[in-house]
């Protein structure tokens, strides 16, 4: 079983701390994100989706991949045999 570190979790305190050190290869934070001033938000705790980079750019073209090689494997295997025994 895995323990989670409640310390090493980013939240909005080391945040702002992370933004001071303003030492972006030891902290990951370049600087304070401006949708932080939009009321009732905060990137710390707030997340969304983000199609392009999820799907388009991350699941789809490992999926279109994976249908592509079958494809190609069903298409072999019908040649190979003469029928398709699935």
């Amino acid at each position: 079983m895995f323990l989670e570190c409640p310390e090493s979790l980013r939240n909005e305190d080391n945040y702002k701390l992370d933004v001071l050190q303003a030492n972006p290869s030891e902290t990951g934070v370049n600087e304070l994100c401006e949708f932080n001033t939009i009321p009732n938000y905060h990137v710390i705790t707030n997340s969304v989706c983000d199609f392009m980079h999820d799907v388009t750019e991350g699941v789809a073209p490992f999926n279109a991949c994976c249908n592509h090689t079958f494809n190609k494997l069903q298409v072999f295997w019908i040649n190979f045999w003469g029928t398709s025994s699935y």
